[in-house]
């Protein structure tokens, strides 16, 4: 389970507690002091159902419609509004289109991209909905206090109305000013980004990356960053990739060395995967011995980064290393059987690559050992199948049908 994964499901846990303590200490009360014949017959059940659906529409809406008029205040290009699913989206002809499907957030996006990337700012964008949120809590706070107290409201169904829509206002809000990243981008992950200054530029540069890809225009070319942080290094490692795509393998390890270089100010896995980049991409197509030493030279806790395989960089350098430094038969086994799990982690935009990257590493291995079991294993099991008997012809029939 990844970290983010892991973040999410606690905020989930929150928003859900949030909603258990208000339904069971203050909702649950009321259904005592609702008079239907107020309501016209309809069941208090179905007011909290009407509640509930309303304060998602409200709190969906104003987030969205905050993002977007954020987005101008920023001089953003607009590429999609969506609200639960349902929206419109700008095609390659530069016009709007209906859309219904996905989108990246808990109620809906407002996918943009910058006129300039160096200028364009995403504060507004970021902090409107938040205040928008604010204002329909303070709202609904406002109806309560009216409606009378909580003890013996006059108005219980308002009372208890204006309490549910508060309750999923503040709910969404917690999920989306949350400081981390979850499993959609939230304003809170935003926020935490941009407010490193070496991080505003790259942003921009990877929602005008987005943007093409959509278009199906060329991304524009950029200069890896040399000042980083975890974020500005996952725009190096797009660059990395795309210079490993066309073959530019000493400009990938350029882009790499700048990683290791910066190893006080990024995550442990930043760095370790790109010490395994590097250590895999020399034993691919640079000098062995080099290599060799250099994997050598290594401390303790950069080898033991390596050996726990986190990531395919990581896999593909133990891979090797145990095939053509270490020579160990076991454990270039114990590589090939974690490749099982970790593919399926790879990112769709670099699969192609690290496809490939595999696929030579293992033919390295092979070249080198051609009688280690575990490159036969294909071949011996050939060899065992039991061969099929040929089928005897067929004679003529003698009884004359």
């Amino acid at each position: 389970m990844k970290k983010n994964d892991t973040i999410s499901l606690v905020v989930y846990a929150l928003m859900l507690a949030i909603a258990l303590v208000v339904g069971i200490v203050m909702i649950r009360p009321l259904t005592e002091s609702i008079d239907t014949d107020a309501l016209g017959g309809i069941s208090f059940p179905v007011v909290i159902v009407l509640a509930i659906v309303v304060g998602i529409l409200l709190s969906a809406g104003l987030i969205e419609v905050g993002h977007l008029i954020g987005a101008k205040i920023g001089h953003y290009e607009i590429l999609s509004f969506v609200i639960l699913g349902l929206g419109a989206k700008k095609g390659k002809d530069g016009k709007f289109h209906f859309y219904a499907g996905g989108f990246d957030g808990l109620t809906g996006e407002v996918a943009v991209s910058p006129k300039d990337r160096e200028k364009n700012s995403l504060r507004a964008y970021i902090y409107l909905p938040l205040l928008f949120l604010v204002l329909l809590i303070i709202a609904m706070a406002v109806c309560m206090v009216f409606s009378g107290p909580q003890e013996a409201p006059t108005t219980p169904w308002l009372y208890a109305a204006s309490l549910l829509v508060l309750t999923v206002a503040g709910i969404i809000l917690l999920y989306d000013i949350f400081p981390a990243e979850l499993d959609s981008t939230n304003d809170g992950y935003r926020l935490v980004l941009i407010s490193n200054p070496k991080n505003k530029m790259a942003y921009n540069d990877t929602l005008l990356a987005r943007k093409c890809e959509r278009m199906g225009e060329a991304i524009p070319a950029l200069e890896p960053y040399r000042d980083l942080t975890d974020f500005t290094a996952s725009i190096n490692n797009i660059l990395m990739y795309q210079a490993l795509r066309e073959k530019k393998v000493q400009k990938a390890l350029e882009i790499t060395d700048i990683a290791i270089e910066s190893k006080k100010s990024v995550s442990r896995e930043v760095y370790g995967d790109a010490i395994s980049m590097k250590l895999s991409l020399d034993l691919l197509y640079g000098d062995k011995e080099a290599a060799k030493q250099w994997f050598i030279d290594l401390k303790t806790d950069d080898k033991k980064y390596i050996a726990q395989m986190p990531t395919m960089p990581s896999l593909r350098a133990y891979l090797l290393a145990s095939a053509l430094i270490e020579e160990s038969e076991s454990e270039t086994e114990v590589a090939i059987a974690r490749h099982v799990s970790l593919v399926k982690k790879v990112a769709k935009n670099v699969k192609d690559v690290e496809d490939a990257l595999y696929k030579e590493g293992l033919e390295k291995a092979k070249a080198a050992h051609p009688d280690w079991a575990i490159f036969n294993e294909e071949q011996a099991i050939e060899e065992e199948a039991p061969k099929e008997e040929p089928k005897a012809e067929e004679t003529p029939r003698d009884d004359g049908k």
